[in-house]
């Protein structure tokens, strides 16, 4: 599939392995369309149990530049 919109993904990663990320995400060579937020969190005293959805969710429409936009969360599929 071709995709010639933008495409907005926030991404949650840990402070020590965000150099890391950055690397990846250049090395997977994606089209200019896709953009990719990171979101870095402490690597101290992170317990798991917190996942900032929402606040991604919302760094990601913010970034949308167009007047229409479509959330999918990872557990989603669109059908047809």
């Amino acid at each position: 599939m071709i995709i010639n919109r933008p495409v907005n993904t926030a991404i949650q990663v840990f402070q020590k392995q965000l150099n890391s990320s950055i690397a990846l995400i250049q090395r997977l060579n994606l089209p200019s369309s896709y953009i990719v937020i990171l979101y870095p969190v402490a690597d101290r005293g992170y317990s798991g149990n917190y996942f900032p959805i929402n606040y991604l969710r919302n760094i990601a429409i913010r970034n949308v530049h167009t007047s229409h936009f479509l959330v999918i969360d990872a557990d989603m599929r669109p059908s047809g």
